[in-house]
């Protein structure tokens, strides 16, 4: 700005003010010359920088010094836009990652006590049981676990712990119940996930400014050959007009910001795009996967009948399936304890209790062994199943209850259909996108889920490392799969899809592994992502017409119409121009469908389509 200034002062009134106009404008080329410099040396490959630098030179030589100082400028104020758009990126990312999961167990005088993750200081201990996610990164103080943390390290078989050894955040106790020693609180590790999703989305900016420089860099020997030939046909002023009409450096600032600026606008829409990758991912996504329970359906379940066998009860079996799952934080295990609650059922306290991921609880109540959880959990176990006539169940799920080596009764349980979820169905249908639900429900409830919203695909029954198989076996056929999940047991799917996307409200793991997450919660914004990833895709082309596009006809112009060097400048300008506007614009400028289903959600229906 002072070059500028300095500039045109000494153009318009003093002229001495040029002289020192000069002198910041060189100084501002001198670090991207030693760029090019450094790139010379490591890389031998000749940068745009050389180029930039020539044209500078070249209009300071010529007496474009206003120009030069312009261009300069705008050049300078591309860069400010991009690093204040990274700034507020961090600030978005921030605002989702350090709010704290509700509540930890802290062990005091030898009591639980539930308390606040951001209460937690270090040296504090916490009591986490089956079932549980690990609260904290701390070190197990007394008792033994199996604990899942494929999605941390990408090992399948779970980890043993026992005292001594480090316990990770976002883990889940598969089986047994440890006292953890506090070693780093809830904001620390909150802070560690900024700073993962940072370095992704910095490393994909970095990755978008290498690509466009060496697009860039790839015109400079050209550049220099067509302007060695002008010389030798029209003279040095053409060879001049050639060597200021390479505009590529403009790419290498619009494909990052532009990125950027497209992260930020999703956010401002409820949209939070952590990996920036996912960006360019969108338009060749051609299959969209969703997880059945929690994602599709409300996180809300509801018991809408107890069947209790032989001299069991409705409120023994309720009490039974209420102790066991009382410390568990899935769907179902809130759905059985808010039962339990309306009807003023006394939940029993527990021990050894064992969580299978993906099936069902184990553990001790007054003396008996009691289990609930699916059918084929209580078979595994040696345990006859009755029959159950779920024809006219649905949408429903059952959960057994066995105690000892007998069936006790099941609960049937009613999952609320996501309101937006027909309507959204229909949006990825209508763009050609093939549409799959999978879940570890049995056939019926999964199927009758699926003909409700219309999606023509089903995969039931499937275990967690199934779920990541599928989406391993689409993908290997050449698809491009976009899973849509949001419990513990998504983290791997949603690790090996192309494009992940989460819930805001979702299982920590699941919003961890996501590249996408929908921060309202719901999943009207999902299919406005695509229409993001098409936009950002336009824009990618858009740019590099305006620069490539810009550079050619300046060029032509210097053969035929033998344009003069102020107006290559001023050509340059507009270039940067233009493109810092067409960055800039609303990436979703148009009023989106999903707006308009808000007014035309209905009630929430239990076990029904909206």
């Amino acid at each position: 700005m002072t070059g500028l200034g300095l500039a045109a002062t000494g153009a318009l009134v003093w002229a001495p003010a040029t002289i020192l106009g000069i002198g910041c404008i060189v100084y501002n080329t001198v670090d991207v010359l030693r760029t090019g410099w450094r790139k010379w040396q490591v890389e031998r490959r000749v940068g745009a920088e050389f180029v930039d630098t020539s044209a500078v030179m070249i209009a300071l030589g010529a007496g474009l010094c206003v120009l030069a100082g312009f261009a300069q400028w705008v050049y300078f104020v591309a860069i400010r836009l991009r690093l204040a758009a990274k700034g507020r990126l961090r600030g978005t990312i921030e605002g989702v990652f350090t709010e704290a999961p509700a509540i930890a167990w802290r062990l005091v005088d030898g009591s639980e006590v539930a308390t606040p993750l951001d209460r937690l200081q270090v040296g504090d201990f916490v009591v986490v049981g089956a079932g549980e996610l690990m609260p904290v990164d701390g070190v197990v103080e007394r008792g033994e676990a199996a604990i899942d943390q494929q999605f941390l390290t990408g090992e399948a078989q779970p980890a043993e712990k026992t005292p001594g050894d480090e316990v990770h955040a976002g883990t889940v106790i598969l089986r047994g119940r440890l006292v953890v020693r506090v070693a780093r609180t809830g904001s620390d590790t909150a802070a560690a996930r900024i700073e993962a999703a940072l370095r992704r989305t910095v490393a994909y900016e970095q990755q978008l400014e290498l690509r466009s420089e060496r697009v860039s860099d790839s015109t400079t020997v050209p550049t220099f050959a067509v302007a060695a030939a002008a010389g030798v046909l029209q003279g040095a002023p053409a060879m001049l007009g050639i060597l200021s009409s390479n505009f590529s450096s403009i790419l290498r600032l619009l494909s990052p910001w532009s990125m950027l600026n497209y992260i930020e606008t999703a956010a401002g829409r409820g949209v939070l795009v952590k990996d920036g990758r996912s960006l360019e991912t969108l338009p060749r996504v051609d299959t969209v996967v969703f997880d059945k329970t929690g994602t599709l359906t409300l996180g809300e379940l509801k018991v809408v009948a107890i069947d209790p066998l032989g001299d069991a009860d409705e409120r023994t079996v309720l009490s039974y399936a209420g102790s066991v799952e009382q410390r568990q934080t899935h769907a179902i295990a809130q759905a059985i304890a808010a039962a339990a609650a309306a009807r003023g059922v006394e939940l029993a306290p527990t021990t050894e209790v064992e969580y299978t991921l993906g099936h069902g609880v184990r553990a001790a109540v007054g003396g008996a062994v009691v289990l609930t959880g699916s059918r084929r959990f209580i078979q595994q176990q040696g345990i006859a199943v009755p029959d159950a006539d779920d024809t006219g169940a649905g949408i429903h799920s059952r959960v057994w209850v066995a105690v000892g080596a007998a069936v006790i009764g099941s609960l049937v349980l009613a999952p609320v259909v996501r309101p937006e979820a027909r309507a959204l169905i229909d949006r990825l249908r209508a763009r050609g996108l093939a549409v799959h639900v999978l879940s570890g429900d049995r056939e019926a409830p999964t199927r009758a889920l699926a003909d409700a919203l219309g999606i023509p695909n089903v995969h039931a029954e499937q275990l967690p490392e199934d779920k990541a198989r599928l989406i391993d076996t689409m993908q290997v056929a050449g698809r491009t799969v976009c899973f849509v999940g949001d419990g513990i047991n998504d983290a791997i799917a949603l690790k090996k899809a192309a494009l992940s996307v989460s819930l805001r409200n979702a299982a920590a793991p699941a919003v961890d592994s996501a590249q996408v997450v929908l921060m309202d919660g719901t999943l009207r914004r999902l299919a406005d992502v695509f229409d993001l990833g098409d936009a950002f895709a336009r824009d990618q082309r858009h740019n590099l017409i305006i620069t490539m596009g810009s550079s050619v006809a300046c060029v032509a112009g210097v053969f035929i119409a033998h344009i003069s060097l102020a107006t290559i400048n001023l050509a340059f300008a507009a270039s940067a121009g233009l493109g810092i506007a067409v960055n800039t614009l609303p990436t979703w400028s148009r009023r989106s469908p999903a707006d308009g289903e808000r007014a035309a959600d209905g009630p929430r229906l239990e076990g029904a389509s909206p």
